[in-house]
């Protein structure tokens, strides 16, 4: 949308369920077998439509050791490529993004040194970041993933591309000039 729209992207992670232990949690187990199987094929059927498949995970990850890292990265001008790499690793492989060997692997994918990469991941001013960004999402009543936020204006969940062109159009953000 920001090649299309005047719109500048603003990425902000943070810990949706901070109380998932490091390591992860079964889905089964957090949401119960049949929750989980009724998410898994919604998941699917909505990534289909977008003719992607995924490889769902079977765990929810501890996600603060990948966020902490992903702010190192937007740090030193990853953070796009940074983040679209775990997000891939999860979304499509159903890897551990928590694991030391996948943010080493996404730190080597866009050019930063994997060391560096794993000790931000257990950096307390990464986290103390972390926690100050989810205070500010939930202040602004944000408490679902992904939230697009247009001037103010919240769209929640994951969304398709239409959805959110006529919600940028309604709000009036301009077009680019081609």
């Amino acid at each position: 949308m920001q090649n299309e729209y005047q719109l500048k992207l603003d990425w902000r992670g943070f810990q949706l369920h901070p109380e998932i232990p490091p390591g992860g949690a079964d889905t089964a187990a957090l949401f119960g077998a049949a929750r989980a199987e009724h998410m898994a094929a919604r998941m699917q059927a909505f990534a289909a439509d977008f003719g992607v498949t995924m490889g769902l995970p079977t765990r929810v990850p501890f996600t603060l050791r990948p966020l902490a890292a992903t702010e190192f990265a937007r740090d030193h001008g990853q953070l796009a490529p940074f983040r679209e790499h775990l997000m891939d690793v999860h979304w499509l492989h159903g890897g551990d993004i928590e694991a030391d060997d996948e943010l080493a692997a996404a730190a080597k994918a866009v050019g930063l040194d994997a060391d560096d990469v794993l000790a931000a991941a257990d950096d307390h001013v990464y986290r103390e970041r972390l926690h100050d960004i989810r205070r500010q999402a939930f202040d602004n009543m944000i408490t679902a993933i992904p939230t697009f936020v247009f001037g103010g204006y919240p769209v929640i969940g994951c969304q398709s591309y239409e959805t959110l062109t006529k919600v940028a159009t309604k709000l009036g953000i301009p077009r680019r000039e081609v």
